[in-house]
């Protein structure tokens, strides 16, 4: 995470950077995302594999995963990502509305759910 401060564009000031890890699965985010001053994508992943060397290596405030991956599970990368020494924050976006999966993701150690 970055400790540098800066005002967005509607001049709130933020305390800090957000700094993003995200699966290329999300092809629009990453633009929607560049809009904001105050979030920083560091890398775009394939695979669950990829995304949990990644983390560890990057070290993202926040990883958007999604449930089902070309190589696996999102919950399986979650639960990776959760046992690195400096562990990021795991967002789960995805299409299904599924109030097992919700439930799965949070004991996989999800910070949160949102659907796309």
């Amino acid at each position: 995470m970055s400790d540098q401060s800066s005002s967005s564009s509607n001049g709130n000031r933020c305390d800090y950077t957000a700094a993003f890890l995200l699966l290329r699965l999300f092809l629009g985010l990453r633009t929607l995302l560049a809009r904001f001053e105050t979030i920083q994508v560091l890398g775009e992943a394939w695979a669950v594999a990829t995304a949990v060397a990644d983390t560890g290596r990057l070290k993202p405030d926040v990883v958007v995963l999604d449930i089902r991956l070309p190589d696996g599970s999102g919950l399986t990368a979650c639960r990776q990502i959760q046992k690195l020494p400096v562990p990021s924050r795991v967002l789960i976006l995805t299409s299904f509305a599924d109030d097992d999966l919700v439930y799965a993701a949070i004991a996989a150690g999800a910070d949160g759910y949102v659907l796309k």
